[in-house]
């Protein structure tokens, strides 16, 4: 991997499409881990033990989906037309079913979502 987290990592990418060439998109919620490195008394603990729940959002492209697990990235650069850049992933996130409720698919990009173009706005616009 390159870039910090981003980047591919030498597999070949056409495996996470589907029929077509698209890609699903994907939304769940999913509770994250909590950790903290501090110092608690005894009733501080017990709050954190009852009252911590951290419930995330997340969508993104969906890249694999096992038994164990869902993997999705959040930004997705598709090849370009002549291939001489390559597709790249960004943002993976390997995440345990056992986390995740809510799993929905929102569509397939390139397939059943549209692309809604929302001009730039103007000078006027700007200085409002």
């Amino acid at each position: 991997m390159s870039g910090g987290g981003c980047g591919d990592d030498g597999d070949d990418s056409r495996k996470f499409r589907q029929k077509g060439g698209s890609m699903k998109i994907v939304s769940f919620e999913w509770k994250d881990a909590f950790g903290n490195s501090g110092w608690f008394d005894q009733d501080e603990t017990k709050k954190v033990i009852e009252d911590v729940d951290l419930w995330v959002y997340s969508t993104g492209f969906l890249l694999k989906k096992t038994k164990r697990e869902l993997i999705i990235c959040t930004t997705w650069q598709p090849a370009d037309e002549t291939h001489r850049i390559p597709e790249k992933f960004c943002n993976i996130h390997k995440i345990p079913w056992t986390w995740i409720r809510n799993y929905r698919v929102l569509g397939h990009r390139g397939e059943t979502l549209k692309k809604r173009v929302i001009p730039a706005p103007t000078n006027q616009a700007r200085a409002t």
